[in-house]
């Protein structure tokens, strides 16, 4: 007797087939703006903008040379408004491919194309008669190959040959940090170097001191430097902020929705080869994505070993904030997101769309996202209360604009 219906065999291809595309559906990325309507929005921000107190301006991955910078006018216009109250965190990636190039390497041409680079951001916010902050990122590091400390180290000298006091590099000195920085009334700026705790011992700093702390605290880790003393100043620096609202300022956040954090677009999905040459169209799904995150697992992505035993100590510094919520500020994925944490205690911001974007997923805790370029505002009132919005070149208006209460 013939029984009516789908075969077992057919019935186990589709459900296959179906849950792969469900996979894939749920690790996507895209492109497109999301908001959570659940987000508390301030409407009427500008009002206050009498007691403002701190504005930061949070942006990252700027180091392309580009004959346009959109971003960068976006951020010479913010600071403007308040160049006595704005202060720019260059979150890393400060130069592609990767970094500056050392005196001993003698790459000229490398080496004034790097200078351009960092001439044109520091013109941005100088410009403004704001001031401005530089921190490494992995690029910055010559992308945590050999030969990465000499390359901070010569960005550091160039930022030095300025002789400008508002323009800084920190942490310095090829240290990790925590550098602490104290602005206005209500703002702890705390600014670590992540490349630092993921680049292997014999490739960073780790024979003599390093500075960590607020200017004129004499602090100091004994030689030599080990990430288990980075992580102990960072729970002294963010436990010991008092009534201030922490910003934590690195290159690599703690959570992510773009292709660090393991989303990647349908077309990377489908058609890996495309990465490599736009006119490969040849369709091997599922190739790249196995072999990026469970083959290769890249030491840059948020899924490998070192990079997760980072984060989740990170974290556990971050819930230290006597005043919650902390907010980490961070580049690395070339997207705009706004990301807060379960418990409500992290504020995740990653900025590092001023160069390019990417398209970017939507997870747990997303209150918004956006595979465009842009950068984060601060603003930290007199009154313990802070807004966080985005802005984007040609927006009609601001796509988010987030009130923190605390």
């Amino acid at each position: 007797m013939r029984v009516v219906g789908t075969p077992p065999r057919a019935a186990r291809r589709l459900a296959l087939t179906a849950a792969v595309l469900v996979a894939v559906g749920g690790a996507c990325a895209t492109r497109g703006l999301y908001v959570d309507p659940r987000a508390a929005v301030c409407a009427a921000c500008d009002a206050r903008a009498a007691t403002l107190d701190v504005r930061l301006l949070l942006l990252g991955d700027g180091g392309a040379e580009r004959s346009a910078q959109p971003v960068l006018e976006l951020l010479e216009s913010a600071a403007a408004e308040r160049p006595d109250r704005s202060v720019a965190v260059f979150l890393g990636d400060n130069v592609y491919p990767a970094g500056v190039p050392a005196p001993k390497e003698a790459r000229h041409e490398e080496r004034a194309r790097a200078e351009r680079i960092l001439r044109q951001q520091v013109s941005a916010v100088r410009t403004a008669g704001a001031r401005a902050i530089f921190l490494p990122g992995n690029h910055d590091w010559n992308r945590g190959r050999a030969g990465g400390l000499e390359r901070v180290l010569a960005q550091q000298r160039w930022f030095d040959t300025l002789g400008d006091p508002d323009v800084a590099w920190l942490p310095r000195d090829g240290c990790p940090g925590p550098a602490v920085r104290d602005l206005g009334t209500s703002v702890r700026l705390v600014l670590l170097d992540t490349q630092w705790l993921l680049t292997g011992e014999g490739r960073r700093k780790s024979t003599h001191g390093c500075a960590w702390g607020r200017p004129g605290d004499r602090r100091s880790y004994a030689a030599p430097v080990a990430a288990v003393q980075v992580y102990r100043a960072l729970e002294q620096v963010v436990a010991g902020a008092g009534e201030r609202l922490v910003v934590v300022a690195a290159h690599h956040p703690t959570r992510s929705f773009g292709s660090h954090g393991g989303r990647l677009s349908a077309r990377s999905w489908w058609f890996p080869l495309t990465r490599a040459a736009p006119w490969a169209w040849l369709p091997l799904p599922l190739l790249y994505p196995a072999v990026r995150y469970g083959i290769a697992r890249p030491g840059q992505d948020l899924g490998a070993r070192a990079y997760a035993a980072m984060s989740r100590r990170l974290e556990a510094a971050y819930r230290l904030a006597p005043r919650p919520p902390l907010v980490a500020a961070a580049g690395h994925d070339h997207a705009l997101e706004v990301l807060r944490s379960a418990d409500a205690k992290v504020l995740q911001i990653v900025s590092g769309a001023a160069a390019e974007a990417a398209p970017v997923g939507r997870g747990s805790g997303t209150l918004f996202k956006h595979g465009a370029r842009g950068l984060v505002v601060l603003d930290a009132y007199a009154d313990g209360t802070a807004d966080v919005r985005v802005l984007e070149p040609g927006a009609p208006r601001r796509p988010f604009l987030l009130r923190l209460r605390r």
